[in-house]
């Protein structure tokens, strides 16, 4: 039974980043030119695969939406914390002090990420904060492999601590389920934009291709 769970998260997961990235795509797709000269069609250059990103973004919107929900978003990453800081306790009682100095300079070293304050977000790091970074997170939870190797690569698990991190995962997604399934989040697209929505208030910086950009 729980396998089968599994298996339709994880197609809920991939059918969602495919659904994401095809509304935006289609979204920003140019209306096709009026009927031509017979087999004018192969003249027109494919669009770019990243096409979907170049459509504008209304940030007035995304922060009225945010601002409507974000008591349950709040709420929601909340106890998603709670859960991870757990994990990460019981995994990091596992470690040896070797692996526990790992864990510390590979901390010290790892990439901060983006800061809820600083200057305006992009329209390529909003886009990913809505799209690419939630669907990636779902597979993150929910599919166990994916982490475990990654946690094996980082520290250099042996066996033994490889299964016992294989159960702590499989413990924490049916945590995640379990909260997914009580507190549905209201808009699974906006919850990693929400935190940084004073960086969304803020006008649009400049790009090459903006009427004021380039200079």
């Amino acid at each position: 039974m729980k396998q089968r769970l599994i298996v339709a998260i994880f197609t809920i997961a991939v059918f969602c980043i495919g659904y994401f990235a095809g509304t935006w795509r289609e979204g920003a797709r140019p209306l096709p030119p009026p009927p031509g000269l017979v087999g004018a069609e192969f003249a027109h250059p494919r669009q770019p695969e990243t096409a979907w990103r170049d459509r504008p973004i209304n940030r007035a919107d995304l922060i009225k939406q945010i601002d409507s929900i974000k008591p349950q978003l709040d709420a929601f990453l909340a106890q998603m914390k709670v859960i991870e800081d757990g994990f990460m306790r019981d995994f990091n009682q596992l470690l040896t002090p070797d692996q526990r100095k790992y864990h510390e300079e590979h901390a010290k070293k790892r990439p901060s990420g983006l800061k809820e304050s600083g200057p305006p977000l992009t329209d390529d790091e909003v886009a990913s904060l809505r799209f690419e970074l939630p669907a990636h997170n779902l597979l993150w939870d929910v599919v166990v492999g994916m982490r475990l190797d990654s946690l094996t690569r980082d520290y250099q698990l042996d066996d033994t601590q490889r299964e016992i991190v294989r159960a702590l995962l499989k413990e924490r997604r049916e945590k995640v389920i379990a909260l997914i399934d009580s507190s549905p989040p209201p808009s699974v697209s906006l919850i990693r934009l929400a935190p940084f929505v004073q960086r969304l208030a803020q006008p649009a910086p400049a790009t090459p291709n903006s009427p004021s950009g380039g200079k």
